[in-house]
């Protein structure tokens, strides 16, 4: 298991690389975990033996959707206005969209 971040990465022997979002107390979206997200699936979709990936939240929570706390910084000039997309879910709808390309089972998502 390798971390990146705020998610956790765990190929099996199985082929299926499972990613862990941890940002307690729900797992929410923040930039970070966007960013940590992306990296993940770079390294699952890097690896050979990597046939499946599932997105899955810790304990027992998937997501609880956007931080809009993070927001916030960005308003008030607290934190460096990211690139293009990197400010939204576009992030991650276009990392899932990529990872389709190099397998030829595409993802999953668990949780609650």
């Amino acid at each position: 298991m390798s971390t990146k971040g705020r998610t956790t990465i765990e190929v099996g022997s199985d082929g299926v690389a499972i990613i862990t979002i941890i940002n307690p107390p729900v797992n929410s979206l923040s930039l970070d975990v966007l960013n940590s997200l992306k990296e993940s699936y770079e390294h699952a979709w890097s690896k050979d033996d990597v046939k499946a990936i599932v997105v899955t939240g810790a304990n027992g929570k998937f997501s609880g959707g956007f931080d809009i706390s993070a927001l916030g910084g960005l308003q008030r000039g607290m934190v460096a206005t990211p690139k293009h997309g990197f400010a939204s879910v576009e992030i991650l709808s276009d990392t899932v969209e990529d990872a389709c390309a190099y397998l030829l089972m595409c993802n999953a998502l668990n949780g609650q």
